[in-house]
């Protein structure tokens, strides 16, 4: 899957995510659109979220894809599930 690519709201149930990382941009769109999908069936529905298993990032470095930065994600990631069952 391309990093870039769009995924629509029906598609989400089709990935079986127990795990969902989110990044939600400040503007006002995103903030809209996050709330949109708050508020739906299908999220709702969804076992990441069923379970509480969400994890909310940054955008910074998660969306930058630079040498640099993948050794940071590398580092953040060990962070996030390090101590997790």
């Amino acid at each position: 899957m391309n990093p870039a690519q769009e995924i629509s709201l029906n598609q989400l149930p089709e990935f079986e995510a127990d795990r969902l990382l989110i990044i939600v941009g400040n503007d006002a769109l995103s903030q809209s659109n996050w709330r949109a999908l708050l508020n739906s069936e299908i999220w709702r529905g969804l076992t990441a979220v069923i379970n509480n298993r969400i994890d909310f990032l940054p955008a910074y470095p998660w969306v930058e894809y630079t040498a640099f930065t993948y050794e940071l994600l590398l580092e953040e990631v060990l962070k996030l599930w390090r101590y997790r069952a």
